[in-house]
């Protein structure tokens, strides 16, 4: 699931990442959403898989690609990192 679906009343017009962040941490939250967020964290038993996917769906942190994934992208493998 992506962070940006942890807000169901998140526009279409938001596209940018600064956007969909600024959305995520937007307070405070309405009943509808509030609900929501606390049956999704709440269906999660285990005390770090729920952290972690708050701070996932906050934009707090970032999934590193998977270079083992058929999915994934070797095209910018040789770049060195800054």
């Amino acid at each position: 699931e992506s962070p940006s679906s942890i807000s169901s009343g998140a526009s279409a017009e938001v596209t940018s990442r600064e956007e969909l962040i600024a959305e995520a941490r937007k307070q405070p939250k309405s009943p509808e959403e509030e609900k929501a967020l606390q049956e999704k964290y709440g269906a999660i038993m285990n005390l770090g898989e729920r952290a972690f996917q708050i701070l996932l769906d906050l934009w707090m942190i970032e999934l590193t690609p998977d270079p083992d994934s058929p999915d994934y992208d070797h095209s910018e493998d040789d770049e060195i990192a800054p």
